[in-house]
């Protein structure tokens, strides 16, 4: 049988260790078809192939019996020969090990290359690898495909010179595409034959070193999308005459020629590190199926376009499918809500940018229709989508971000399929907060393969740091070029510059590449740059005048003199365009009303002229329209319009604009910058000044109410705060303020929910209009009640409430909230009789109105007082109910509400049970979107996986103190600082942050961490103290429930732990004096533990002691608890101990010990070994712990 390394391929002989031709260390022998382990004979007994060693020709060696005759076909395919320069030499003066890791650095990497293409590796020789693409499956750009491997394998050994300091490391790469033998099943060495593969490996041996060589047969089949330069004709072993060979200069178009460049092109010069790396980036979200983001920083001009432009050249051109989207943020005021987005997703569906209506309606359903088959999840689906395209009727939902930005990131799974999802985002500096809080969503839930690239300027990642640090995010920062990369870039544009000429080009364009391509077209402008075969070159007679030209001292003065080189018609047009902005399509342009006699002579003139370019790229929504080449372009063209000019054309781009009114809403932002710039332009002596403000502060009310009903409430919160300002109109501002306190309230910014509401309340207040008040005061009341001052609330709110509680006309969904905001309140501070009548009226004005939204929340507040009254079975009938109003009108916020609350009611019965409800608390509630609500369920459910003993997941969960609530970050914090006694690891608490909070909630937990703080500190007295304050407001707050069974058993072992016994036991009374029924499961078991603890400190009755500990282990065996179920084996044990009863000791010791270790107690686990038994076990946590 022979032998193979299962490495490199090559035949193994002798009995070595290692591999002579790569030097891998050889193991056990394999099939090299299938890979499963053989012993003797000819073929592999799992799939059949045969085991024969072929010889130096590619033929099996001798047998005993004549093997079967192999199948064979001929078949066009293009084989690759690559080959390391040098590398004998190398080899010979560095470390064996050394040699053989680099090596197998360097089969991994072709491999990979030649597969992400579609090819198969066909051997390894040496340093030499063959593949062959065509076999066993033909494609049509198979040539194509092995052009773009060829390329990446050149890219990838330079990278890998550098990395292992060998930076003369080059490789040699030759294809020849034409037709061979192919041997039908054949896998690996001695797949293909014939004169194609000699010819590859001749091409390979003659190609300089770093470049990538094809025959003419290859050249003519891929020049639509590969540059090449003639390479001359050469001798070549075998070949009976010269061979015609071309070298790549590069890709210049997508897969097929597609999108390709035509015109002046420059070559990608100097970012070949980052472009390498946005490679890296892109595999490794794909290997790893996880969200990953890019942001690629630069000045305008510096290459971030381009280099997205070479890395979409780079996914198309893989074997496997890749869904790539593209979208640009537009530059008007702080962006356009999710247009960015919406652009990107409108191609998927078959859209284009002018596409509206019906059209987008039924090409949203047809779409939906492919990529979800089931019927459910595209009904969900469909209505949110439907929000972002701006489908008519989209916004009808009141969708919460949340809830939308699960729908999006859903979607864009479903079109990926498995695959991986590409989203760009060009000039991300306009984003707004709303786009980048879906990034954000991204990053932390997405759990598929989606890299997204953002190409900014300066200044996001400093107004977003988030975004910047987070764990799948990386910041690229694009540099100017150097002096020389410069001179390369102006070299590929211009063949023969003069070096005088290209020394100041280099020096004005100061590393920016857009200064360079400028500079060139304005000469080419001039005619002292002509195309030429291909090439662009000095025209004959430009020699003296190139040499006495002084290059412009601005990228904004060469512009205007290639704008002022135009004809009238030209640049009568480029200017009118420039106030539609970057992009735009012939129906714009013919709204302006533009003088010119043929449009479309003048729009094919600038074109080839490169000012304007076609939008052909296919993931683009802007497909089919216009654009400027360069966004400076557009800039300097804007900047020359008279002020009378600029106000006349704004002012018909708006009425253009609304003159689409299945996309007014969504271009309201849009037409109130037109407006408004059409105001900055007017003269001195213009009457439309006042009229022109009232309809963009009109404007931008309705984006408001898009970009809330799109879940973006900061950039609603930023459009009616502008509108505010314009507005003259006292009663529409009042109004416009309401609207803007409820945008704030949905991100928690209390500050301007106050400076709103109170700004709303002044104008009521002096109207005398109380009825129309209630919504100041609502959110007035929240704002108080949130910052946690209730009793300020109460002193704003109540004479509201009074009057307006019996008028019949102000039953309004206003004052149902401000009753159940009110009632929360006192809820919250323990005043359960004045908490009462405020969630009675308020249910009852939500039955009256008959809005199941309204009815949800009140209920599941009423739900809440019950509970906290002690009685749990009601309260629990009250949460299913909640929950089925909740899911019949679809509001995530009030299901999450009501799903904790029945979770909550779980954790007395069974922890695992209220921890699985909590998983689905904490989806639901990211769907609502609410910052509070959000916040809320992590914290409970952090608390669950405490309890349940999770806690390497409770490290996981646990959020950062700045994305909590007082009351919450207290929770966390002290349960955090807990876990470090356990654990057996020396704690430093940080610092509490200086948040002063009323609410009685708030106030527990904080008392509670203080109890934990001093108590790691050694003050005990101190400790037991702070463990008697939280137990009392928690009590007189909750009574026995909720959070009750996380403060009240530290506080009583605190008070053991400190010798206090007689406040141990008056900690006890409150549980202990309560009837049989409300002693639930998991209270009852905590009661038993601690009375046992207490009896065995105290030296009680310990019988009844022991009694209570069984019986206390049995219960948190049922509730799944399992730390506290190993603390009270623990404390069983040495009951038993204490007794004498030393025999007995042994089983709850070691249930104990087992659960500690499980649970990584490696201070608990310490602390037996005075137990008899524990000392004889040999356990490694234990000691790393000592």
């Amino acid at each position: 049988m022979g032998l193979f390394c299962s490495h490199c391929g090559a035949p193994v002989t002798g009995s070595g260790k290692f591999c002579a031709e790569c030097g891998e260390r050889l193991s056990s022998p394999t099939c090299t078809a299938c890979g499963a382990p053989v012993g003797t004979g000819r073929f592999c007994a799992e799939c059949g192939a045969s085991l024969i060693a072929p010889d130096a020709h590619g033929e099996a060696g001798a047998s005993p019996a004549p093997a079967p005759t192999a199948v064979a076909e001929r078949r066009v395919t293009t084989v690759l020969f690559a080959d390391l320069v040098g590398f004998t030499e190398l080899s010979e003066s560095r470390d064996s090990e050394d040699v053989r890791e680099l090596l197998s650095r360097y089969f991994a990497g072709a491999r990979t290359a030649v597969e992400r293409y579609g090819g198969t590796i066909e051997k390894f020789i040496g340093d030499a690898v063959m593949a062959v693409w065509g076999v066993p499956t033909s494609h049509g750009d198979d040539a194509e495909r092995a052009v773009r491997a060829g390329l990446d394998l050149v890219e990838m050994i330079e990278a890998l010179g550098e990395e292992t300091g060998v930076s003369a490391l080059r490789i040699r790469v030759g294809l020849v595409t034409g037709e061979v033998a192919v041997t039908l099943g054949a896998v690996g060495e001695g797949m293909v034959a014939g004169d194609a593969v000699n010819t590859a490996s001749r091409v390979q041996s003659v190609a300089h070193p770093g470049q990538v060589w094809v025959d003419d047969t290859t050249r003519s089949l891929t020049a639509a999308a590969i540059d090449y330069t003639d390479a001359g004709e050469h001798e070549l072993k075998g070949k009976s005459r010269p061979v015609r060979l071309f070298a790549v200069h590069a890709v210049i178009g997508s897969l097929g020629g597609a999108a390709r460049m035509d015109g002046l092109a420059a070559a990608c010069v100097g970012r070949d590190r980052e472009l390498r790396l946005l490679k890296e980036l892109f595999h490794s979200a794909e290997e790893a199926r996880l969200p990953s983001l890019v942001l690629a920083e630069g000045e305008a001009g510096v290459g971030k376009s381009r280099l997205a432009w070479e890395f979409f050249k780079y996914v198309d051109g893989l074997s496997r499918d890749v869904a790539w989207h593209q979208g640009r943020c537009l530059p008007y005021g702080d962006g356009v809500t999710f247009s960015a987005l919406a652009n990107a997703i409108r191609p998927r569906i078959g859209l284009v940018d002018a596409d509206a209506g019906h059209i987008v309606a039924e090409r949203l359903d047809a779409s939906l229709a492919d990529l979800i088959p089931d019927e459910q999840e595209r009904s969900w689906l469909r209505p949110r989508l439907a929000v972002l395209l701006g489908v008519e009727g989209g916004t009808d939902g009141d969708y919460q971000r949340g809830d939308l930005f699960v729908a999006w990131t859903t979607f864009l799974e479903r079109v990926g399929d498995g695959e991986p999802v590409v989203l760009v985002i060009d000039d991300a500096q306009h984003a707004d907060e709303g786009l980048l809080d879906f990034f954000d969503h991204l990053l932390s839930t997405a759990r598929f393969g989606i890299f997204v690239l953002a190409l900014t300027r300066p200044g996001l990642v400093e107004a977003r740091p988030r975004l910047a640090t987070m764990a799948r995010t990386s910041v690229l920062h694009l540099e100017p070029l150097a002096e020389g990369q410069m001179a390369d870039l102006l070299d590929s544009l211009v063949e023969e510059l003069p070096d005088e000429v290209r020394v100041t080009l280099v020096e004005r364009a100061a590393g920016i590449p857009l200064f360079a391509v400028e500079t060139v077209r304005a000469l080419i402008d001039q005619d002292l740059v002509l195309p030429r075969g291909g090439r662009y070159v000095l025209a004959e007679s430009a020699g003296e005048k190139l040499a006495s030209m002084g290059a412009p001292a601005t990228l904004q003065a060469l512009v205007t003199a290639r704008l002022d080189g135009l004809s009238v018609p030209e640049r009568r047009l480029v200017s009118a365009a420039s106030v539609l902005g970057q992009t735009f399509n012939r129906a714009g342009i013919l709204s302006l009303e533009i003088d010119t006699v043929d449009l479309d002579d003048v729009l094919r003139s600038l074109v080839h002229k490169q000012i304007l370019a076609v939008e052909t790229e296919r993931f683009s929504g802007e497909r089919g329209s216009y654009r400027f080449v360069q966004s400076v372009v557009c800039q300097v063209a804007y900047d020359t319009l008279s002020r009378r000019d600029r106000k006349a054309r704004h002012l018909m781009v708006a009425d253009h604009l609304l003159s689409d009114p299945d996309r007014a809403d969504e271009n309201a932002p849009v037409i109130a910058q037109h407006l408004l710039d059409a105001i900055g332009a007017s003269a001195p002596g213009d009457t439309d000044g006042s009229e022109l403000t009232e309809r963009a502060a009109t404007l931008l009310d309705r984006a408001a109410d898009r970009a809330r009903g799109l879940g973006s409430p900061l950039e609603a919160l930023n459009y009616l705060e502008s509108a505010i300002d314009l507005t003259g109109d006292s009663t529409r501002r009042a109004r416009l303020h309401v609207a803007a306190a409820a945008a704030a309230s949905e991100r928690d910014d209390l500050e301007a929910m106050r400076s709103h509401a109170g700004a709303a309340l002044e104008f009521y207040d002096d109207c005398g209009d109380t009825a129309a008040a209630v919504g100041a005061v609502r959110w007035l009341a929240r704002a108080d009640g949130l910052a946690g001052d209730p009793a300020r609330a109460y002193e704003r709110a109540g004479p509201y409430w009074d009057q307006l509680v019996g008028n019949p006309q102000a039953q309004t969904g206003e004052l149902c909230e401000l009753g159940r905001n009110l009632g929360t309140f006192h809820l919250f501070d323990g005043h359960f009789t004045e908490a009462l009548p405020y969630l009675d009226k308020a249910n009852a004005i939500a039955e009256s109105l008959g809005d199941p939204r309204h009815l949800a929340r009140t209920v599941m507040t009423l739900c809440s007082y019950y509970r906290s009254s002690g009685a749990g079975r009601v309260a629990e009938a009250l949460a299913w109910e909640a929950v089925r109003l909740a899911r019949a009108v679809d509001d995530p916020g009030s299901l999450a509400v009501a799903l904790g609350g029945i979770a909550m009611g779980q954790l007395y019965e069974d922890a695992r049970q209220a921890l699985e409800t909590f998983n689905e608390v904490v989806t639901v509630a990211a769907r609502s979107g609410n910052v509070g609500t959000i916040q809320n369920s992590v914290s409970n459910r952090c608390s669950l996986l405490f309890l349940a003993g999770r806690w390497d997941e409770f490290d996981r969960t646990l959020p950062e103190p700045a994305a909590t609530r007082p009351g919450d970050y207290a929770m966390q914090r002290s349960q955090s600082l807990w876990l470090t006694l356990p654990r057996g690891r020396a704690s430093s608490p940080a610092p509490l942050p200086d948040r002063h909070s009323e609410i009685a909630q708030d106030r527990y937990w904080f008392a509670h961490l203080r109890m934990i703080e001093l108590q790691l500190a050694g003050r005990l007295t101190e400790s037991v103290a702070a463990g008697q304050e939280a137990v009392a407001v928690a009590f007189e707050t909750l009574g026995v429930l909720e959070d009750f069974a996380l403060i009240w058993p530290p506080a009583v072992e605190i008070a053991v732990e400190a010798g206090e016994l007689d406040v141990a036991r008056q900690l006890l009374e409150p549980v202990a004096g309560l009837p049989p029924g409300l002693q639930r499961p998991l209270l009852s078991a905590l009661l038993k533990r601690l009375r046992g603890l207490v009896a065995v400190a105290g030296g009680g009755d310990l019988e009844s002691a022991e009694a209570d500990l069984r019986a206390a282990i049995a219960g948190f065996e049922q509730c799944g608890a399992p730390p506290l179920r190993a603390r009270t084996q623990e404390v069983l044990a040495r009951l038993l101990h204490s007794v004498g009863r030393t025999d007995e000791v042994g089983e709850p010791l070691a249930a104990a010990r087992a659960t500690y270790r499980a649970l990584g107690a490696a201070g608990w686990l310490a602390a037996t070994t005075d137990l008899p038994l524990a000392e004889r076990e040999s356990d490694p946590l234990e000691s790393r712990h000592r």
